[in-house]
């Protein structure tokens, strides 16, 4: 069997490497971007979802095609009349346990943890169904899942982490780029 020509074979192997999503770089390979996207949301609502079992995050959204890890970015802004619309919430849904904490004590202007989108809740006719990618599934959502929806499109979340320490970062609207990894860590 005949052997290629050195440049031949390193043109082929570029060409892989491209097609695997991998990047040759020098003496090494990178595998994909270690960077990890992030998803604004308003607080107390992200105490909810990190200490609270709150999965269920609300949308004005239609539809997202994104699934995976995200970060968690508490954004900045939160009125006194959003603090107490989120403790009327509360406490009308008696089933739920968890409070917000006082509002001088919400860490704001910081990416805080992450969370995975596992799948999405489309309303219907009557209730919600949840679209689980994760498990292949189509269901209705569970009476905790149900606590949180508000009646439209969510995402629905597992594998939640709160980090240790805030790391103060601008947010954007909708799932924004950030050069941090899955850990908060700074990606090179």
């Amino acid at each position: 069997m005949a052997r290629e020509a050195p440049e031949a074979e390193e043109r082929r192997h570029r060409v892989d490497d491209r097609l695997r999503g991998r990047w040759a770089g020098g003496r090494g390979y990178r595998v994909e971007d270690p960077a990890v996207k992030a998803l604004s949301v308003r607080q107390p609502w992200v105490d909810a979802i990190l200490y609270g079992g709150k999965r269920i995050e609300n949308r004005d959204w239609k539809n997202s095609n994104f699934r995976g890890e995200f970060l968690i970015h508490a954004s900045k802004g939160m009125t006194r009349e959003e603090y107490a619309d989120v403790v009327d919430f509360m406490t009308a849904r008696k089933e739920l346990a968890w409070r917000p904490k006082p509002i001088d004590q919400l860490v704001r202007g910081a990416i805080v943890g992450r969370a995975k989108v596992v799948g999405i809740v489309r309303p219907t006719t009557s209730s919600a169904r949840l679209t689980d990618d994760t498990r292949g599934v189509s269901r209705a959502l569970t009476d905790n899942e149900d606590s949180w929806w508000m009646g439209g499109f969510a995402l629905a979340l597992d594998d939640v982490v709160a980090f240790e320490k805030p790391i103060p970062f601008l947010g954007s609207l909708g799932f924004f780029g950030t050069p941090f990894d899955r850990e908060g860590r700074r990606v090179p």
